[in-house]
C-alpha cells in the first residue's frame, strides 16, 4: 500500500514487541552508541572508525527487520531488486542534472574550472561513498521507516530532513542557507525513499552528489578537498552574484541549490517508479504480525 504526502496509516494496536515502531527507534539508537564505542575503543583511524560505525548500523537495521515477521532484507528497503538498478541509475541522474545546471551557471557567471594533473585517491572517495551511503542508513533507514509507519510519509521525511540538517551545522563554512539546503536535500532524500520504497534510491542521489562534487568541484558541505579531475574557482564571480551559487560551505550554499533542491522535490514523485518487489514485501510482513482477527 501506498502512502501519500500527508496520508497517516492506522495505529496498530497489536502484535510482537519488535513491531513496535518506538522500539526500533531505540534499538537503532543504542546500535548507533554502541558502535561508536566500539569504533573508537577498536580503531585509532577515524576514517575506520566512521566505516565500522555505518556497518554496525547496516548490520543492525537488517537485524532489526528480520527478527519482525516475515520481515526479510527485501522489506528492509535495502535489498536487492529486479528493479533496483534502474531506481540507481535515475536517482544519480538527479543529482547529476542539478549539480551540472548549477555548474553551467557559475561558469556563466564567471566561474572557472582548473584541470590540474589527476589526483584521485581512491581510498578518500571509498570513504567518501560509504560514508554517504552510512549515512541514509541513520537518516532514511530504521527510523525513517519507523515515523514512516507510525506518523505518515510529512512527519517521517520533516522530523528526518531536520536531524539531517543539524548534524551538519557543525561543518566548516556552515550558514543559515546552507542548513536550509542541507534540509532540502534531506526532503528530496525522503521522498526518494516515500516514492520508491527502496532506500538505494537515496544512497544512489548521496553518493553520487557527493562524488561528483568531490572529483569536480572540490568542496563537500564545506570540507575542501585537494584537486582531483577538476576545481571549480568562484573567486572571479563579483561578489554582488556569488551567494546565487557558492559561498564557504562550496555550491551547497547557494540559492540557485535551495531553488533546484525545491522543484526536485515535486519531480521525484512524478518521475521516479515504485519498487513493488519491496512494496510486496512489506505488505506480506504486515499481514503476517497483524493477521485479520
Amino acid at each position: 500500500m501506498m502512502l501519500s504526502w500527508g496520508s497517516k496509516p492506522a495505529t496498530l494496536s497489536r502484535g510482537p514487541i519488535i513491531e513496535s515502531w518506538w522500539l526500533r527507534i531505540v534499538l537503532t539508537i543504542l546500535s548507533l552508541a554502541g558502535g561508536g564505542i566500539v569504533s573508537v575503543v577498536s580503531f585509532s583511524d577515524e576514517n575506520f572508525v566512521i566505516i565500522s560505525i555505518y556497518e554496525i548500523l547496516t548490520i543492525s537495521m537488517i537485524g532489526i527487520e528480520l527478527l519482525r515477521h516475515n520481515g526479510s532484507v527485501r522489506s528492509s528497503g535495502i535489498g536487492l531488486t529486479r528493479n533496483t538498478a534502474s531506481i540507481f541509475a535515475v536517482a544519480g541522474l538527479f543529482a547529476v542534472v542539478i549539480l551540472g545546471f548549477i555548474l553551467i551557471v557559475s561558469l556563466l557567471l564567471g566561474g572557472t574550472l582548473s584541470v590540474p594533473t589527476p589526483q584521485v585517491s581512491f581510498v578518500g572517495l571509498a570513504i567518501l561513498v560509504v560514508s554517504s551511503a552510512g549515512e541514509e542508513v541513520v537518516f532514511r533507514g530504521t527510523i525513517f521507516q519507523a515515523l514512516l509507519e507510525r506518523f505518515g510519509p510529512a512527519t517521517a521525511i520533516i522530523s528526518t530532513s531536520t536531524l539531517f540538517g543539524l548534524a551538519h551545522s557543525v561543518n566548516p563554512g556552515i550558514s543559515a542557507l546552507a542548513i536550509i539546503n542541507v534540509v532540502l536535500a534531506g526532503v528530496v532524500l525522503g521522498s526518494l525513499v516515500v516514492k520508491t520504497q527502496s532506500l538505494w534510491s537515496a544512497i544512489s542521489f548521496h553518493v553520487v552528489w557527493n562524488g561528483c562534487v568531490y572529483l569536480f568541484i572540490g568542496s563537500v558541505s564545506g570540507h575542501a578537498f585537494q584537486p582531483v579531475i577538476s576545481t571549480l574557482d568562484s573567486s572571479s564571480i563579483p561578489d554582488e552574484l556569488l551567494w546565487l551559487v557558492s559561498g564557504p560551505f562550496g555550491v551547497e550554499q547557494g540559492l540557485l541549490t535551495t531553488v533546484l533542491l525545491a522543484f526536485a522535490i515535486p519531480s521525484v514523485f512524478r518521475v521516479m517508479k515504485t519498487d513493488f518487489d519491496i512494496t510486496k514485501a512489506r505488505i506480506e510482513r504486515n499481514a503476517a504480525a497483524y493477521p485479520a482477527a
